[in-house]
């Protein structure tokens, strides 16, 4: 019983990465070239975005950090299965 909600559970958290992720590619695209452009405040992606502020771009770079790190954990755990895994994942 606990092997089968362990699968449901891998598989239900496979599922929310991939529908949270891949179904706008051209999005993450857009916006890594956007991030990693010299002048990315001035990109019309952020147009009348009141957010775009000093603490506002400091925020979205953290996010974009923390996330990446995160998404590296789930690839080696439960994708490559190079790393034991952890509790600690949550989607």
């Amino acid at each position: 019983m606990l092997k089968i909600k362990a699968a449901q559970s891998e598989r239900d958290r496979l599922s929310m990465l991939l529908a949270k992720n891949v179904d706008d590619i051209s999005l993450v695209e857009k916006l890594t070239f956007v991030f990693n452009h010299p002048n990315s405040t001035e990109h019309y992606l952020f147009e009348n975005v009141l957010e775009i502020n000093e603490e506002g771009i400091r925020n979205i770079l953290s996010f974009y950090e923390t996330s990446k790190l995160y998404f590296q954990e789930v690839l080696e755990e439960d994708i490559y299965k190079t790393k034991p895994r952890t509790s600690k994942h949550h989607i």
